[in-house]
């Protein structure tokens, strides 16, 4: 599944290039897994999103503004703010969830690796059109991963968060409020 080499870097069974200095984040040396996003997710819904738009811009210049707002708002507004917010995620260069010896990172969430101790809880979100992992994390936040434009599946990163997060707290006293879904 992967292969760690010293020329190459960490390469895995979803995203070999997320490596590549080119390409900006480069993992750290304890990385185990990473994700990067998967252009044949990613290019079609940012093509469906220009389609909206382009009908809402349409529709605005046959029938203008008028009081039928709603159809509007539908093919314009939610297009163009989903259109801007994928495109600052596409932005980042490399990998995007980096499972490592010292935690988890989400890149879209900032710089800061979640520690395995500090995972309380993990489900798997079961919502149409949405793939993704909610954490609970012992100090009561929250630490969604949206997975749906990425090259992984949830099971394989909730069976990391467990394996990992069972393992650093293997010490602890054991806490009813951990549980894995």
């Amino acid at each position: 599944m992967r292969e760690n080499t010293p020329d190459r870097g960490v390469q895995t069974k979803y995203g070999g290039g997320a490596h590549d200095p080119s390409a900006g984040f480069v993992p750290p040396p304890d990385c185990i897994e990473a994700y990067g996003f998967d252009p044949r997710k990613t290019w079609p819904f940012m093509a469906m999103l220009v389609v909206l738009i382009a009908i809402g811009v349409g529709r605005v210049a046959v029938y203008g503004m008028g009081e039928n707002w709603l159809p509007t708002l539908v093919l314009l507004a939610f297009p163009v703010i989903a259109f801007v917010m994928v495109g600052q995620e596409m932005r980042l260069r490399g990998p995007i969830i980096v499972i490592a010896e010292r935690g988890l990172l989400d890149r879209r969430h900032g710089s800061d690796f979640v520690p395995w101790d500090q995972i309380a809880e993990a489900e798997i979100k079961k919502r149409p059109f949405m793939r993704g992992i909610r954490i609970k994390l012992t100090n009561g936040e929250r630490y969604d991963l949206e997975l749906i434009l990425l090259r992984a599946e949830p099971m394989p990163i909730m069976q990391a968060i467990r394996q990992h997060a069972e393992a650093a707290t293997a010490n602890m006293a054991p806490e009813s409020s951990r549980r894995w879904w």
